[in-house]
């Protein structure tokens, strides 16, 4: 089937949409009678709306076949756009009268790549539970790049290990979600060498680290020293799930996050070492707004301050 002929850019600024949602109702009901009805007009004005529209294009939009009129290649290319245009403008006037739309809430998350996955995870799973349809698009990267792209529009929220700092050239506002523990794990071999004596017995002990520019191996290396531990540090990963897909090969012990524990546990066959109440991972939001007017992204915020918060504080 050839494509259809070009439309003339000249001919666009010309488009008149009354001409439009005739040809529209025609090429819905497949009959002009029946888009007299649908939009309450007569048969000479429909065909002659059509006739205006075609001239416009500069090419038919309907063959004849029989009694029925069939939108032919370019007709069904004009179709398919006047029908997301007048589905759009039938959703816009049932939001502005407060009623629902079948239009799923689009949610751009950026998470940077230092945030645990089985961390955002459970803090984005409230914007799938509301009772609205949500399409949420997750786009992992580095921080600067995500923060940049959220002052430019192009993502709703980003999240991050570590606050927007003061003097930030970014517009962007802080929301504290909460703080988790680490908890140190490892295979059933490595726990067994490492739970008496803990934290003395670490040294010496194989181990995977964070990457220094994760804002929460300084706190892990203040511990360390503090507790004057020398384990045996064999990587450092900035990845938080190939850091666990190691720790799960038996390559050395790790910290993750308290509070997604029992699924480190599950999905990486690991066992839990001990958990270190001292060294706390924080969790933030970054919006462009101080109060969002996304009502997913506020969904967002305010249950996981309710409910991941209350969780990774406690």
């Amino acid at each position: 089937m050839p494509p259809p002929s070009p439309i003339p850019p000249e001919s666009l600024r010309q488009l008149n949409f009354n001409h439009l949602r005739c040809f529209w109702a025609v090429a819905k009901e497949g009959s002009v009678s029946k888009a007299c009805t649908l939009l309450g007009l007569t048969q000479p004005t429909i065909s002659k709306q059509i006739g205006d529209l075609e001239d416009s294009l500069g090419e038919s939009l309907f063959d004849r076949t029989g009694r029925r009129l069939v939108p032919t290649n370019l007709g069904r290319t004009v179709f398919a756009y006047a029908d997301d245009i007048f589905s759009l403008g039938q959703e816009l006037m049932d939001a502005v009268r407060g009623q629902a739309t079948n239009r799923p809430l689009r949610l751009h998350v950026g998470i940077s790549d230092l945030v645990p996955k089985l961390l955002t995870r459970l803090v984005l799973e409230p914007a799938l539970d509301m009772d609205r349809s949500v399409r949420l698009i997750c786009t992992e990267g580095k921080t600067d790049r995500l923060l940049a792209d959220l002052a430019l529009s192009g993502l709703d929220m980003v999240l991050t290990d570590a606050p927007l700092p003061p003097g930030s050239r970014i517009k962007a506002f802080n929301h504290k979600l909460g703080e988790s523990s680490l908890t140190l794990f490892g295979t059933t071999d490595l726990a067994d060498r490492t739970r008496d004596g803990f934290p003395g017995s670490l040294d010496g002990i194989p181990m995977m680290l964070p990457t220094s520019n994760a804002a929460i191996r300084r706190e892990i290396d203040t511990w360390l020293q503090t507790n004057m531990l020398r384990p045996k540090v064999i990587a450092e990963i900035e990845d938080s799930a190939l850091l666990k897909s190691f720790g799960e090969a038996g390559r050395g012990v790790f910290f993750a996050p308290t509070i997604v524990g029992q699924s480190v546990c599950s999905q990486f066959g690991v066992e839990v070492i001990a958990e270190v109440p001292q060294i706390r991972e924080p969790l933030y939001a970054v919006t462009v707004e101080r109060r969002t007017s996304n009502d997913g992204i506020t969904a967002i915020i305010e249950r996981a301050k309710e409910v991941v918060g209350m969780q990774m504080t406690a």
